[in-house]
């Protein structure tokens, strides 16, 4: 079988791509998987984010994002080299998931893969994700995305704020003391990526309204960066 594609860019489906930017740049999605008390279901297709808040608001129930196994990135990887050449891709901080680890023995076995570290998630991986499908479509190889992609990757930032402590909680990503005393003290955790990892920076406090306005301000505080 011939291969027509010289270059696809694949991501996991932790980036948070909407369909459309999916079709328009030719990007291959492989699914996370979402872990519950009832079994382990396909991100985006057995389970929606919709449906997991429902499913959350029972105060027994609990969620947690599991990435594929090596196996299944393999046979990923296998079916997509059935019509491209090479593949780059990419995959969200590798110390926030086992999905890099997994991914890059994968692409061992397979050849002609190589893996990316975003050291984001969510959407700031997407907006990686994006650059390279930008790239490839003009051309670009592998050895010419990875240095670009490196450059964004040093003057990337990503941070969000915790309105609600209780879905870590459950999730095991924050013990029950520190989720009572967040909830007691009206405490909301600001979490950025650093090192490939998700780590506090700071603790806002007050009411959820005022917490989003200075959560805004500090974090265009140093806005000629951007």
């Amino acid at each position: 079988m011939n291969r027509q594609i010289p270059l696809l860019i694949t991501a996991d489906s932790v980036c948070d791509l909407p369909e459309e930017l999916i079709a328009q740049y030719n990007i291959v999605i492989q699914p996370y998987f979402v872990r519950t008390k009832e079994g382990r279901f396909v991100d985006g297709t057995e389970v929606v984010l919709d449906d997991l808040f429902i499913y959350m608001e029972q105060a027994e129930n609990y969620a947690k994002s599991e990435p594929p196994e090596v196996e299944e990135y393999e046979v990923f990887f296998e079916k997509q080299l059935t019509v491209a050449e090479q593949i780059l891709h990419i995959t969200m901080a590798k110390n926030a998931s086992d999905g890099y680890d997994h991914a890059v023995k994968a692409a061992e076995k397979c050849g002609n893969v190589t893996v990316f570290d975003s050291g984001q998630l969510s959407s700031g991986m997407g907006l990686f994700v994006i650059k390279a499908a930008q790239m490839a479509q003009e051309g670009a190889t592998p050895a010419q995305i990875l240095p670009a992609l490196a450059v964004s990757k040093y003057l990337s930032s990503t941070s969000f704020v915790v309105r609600d402590t209780d879905f870590l909680h459950r999730s095991g990503r924050l013990s029950k003391g520190v989720k009572k005393l967040c909830d007691r003290m009206l405490l909301h955790p600001v979490l950025i990526m650093k090192h490939d990892s998700i780590v506090a920076d700071q603790i806002l406090v007050g009411q959820w309204t005022d917490v989003i306005c200075r959560y805004i301000k500090y974090t265009l505080r140093r806005t000629w960066t951007i």
